[in-house]
């Protein structure tokens, strides 16, 4: 399996988070019911999951590999990506700062859904630009070998920072809430 298989294999389980996020942003702005615990829940996912799984992935190992295999860093698209992923990060933590400010247990702030909205618009163009012009560039300048050696690197460092129960805890997780908005 390549490398940018593995983040592609990621991106699927964000899309999740992203289809979740969706859902609430609906939800607040029919004035039906969001949960701030479960909402609270999915921030940490994609704290956790979407950024220290997969972005520091990205940050440490495979944006270097790929400035060494001649991708521009400053002007080029791994830069693009580093300044989306700090984007990302800022976004996050505006919804956890307004979600803070909610007193009930249901969420019925429209700062949430905006937020929440570009979120997600966000993620699903990151998404579409690692997947269309960052990996292809990748899987062109990239040596079987690098291949391995991310392949191995991207397991010793997401044991490293968050441990594989913890990444298979926030894919059982997201898996579960996506499967009951499905439902309603």
């Amino acid at each position: 399996m390549k490398a940018t298989d593995i983040l592609e294999e990621e991106h699927r389980i964000i899309e999740k988070g992203i289809m979740y996020l969706d859902f609430s942003v609906e939800a607040i702005r029919n004035k039906k019911e969001v949960k701030k615990e479960e909402f609270s829940k999915v921030l940490d996912f994609f704290s956790t999951f979407a950024d220290k799984c997969h972005h520091l992935k990205e940050e440490k190992v495979l944006f270097p590999l790929l400035e060494l295999r001649g991708i521009l860093k400053e002007g080029g698209p791994i830069g693009v990506m580093l300044f989306e992923h700090e984007e990302g990060r800022k976004l996050v933590r505006e919804m956890k700062e307004a979600l803070n400010s909610e007193r009930k247990n249901t969420i019925t702030n429209e700062q949430i859904a905006i937020l929440a909205s570009n979120y997600a618009e966000h993620l699903r163009s990151h998404i579409w630009k690692e997947e269309n012009i960052l990996f292809k560039l990748a899987n062109e300048v990239l040596l079987e070998e690098d291949d391995e050696k991310i392949v191995s690197l991207f397991e010793e460092y997401e044991e490293k920072e968050v441990g594989y129960e913890k990444h298979k805890h926030y894919v059982e997780m997201i898996n579960q809430l996506s499967a009951k908005i499905k439902v309603l």
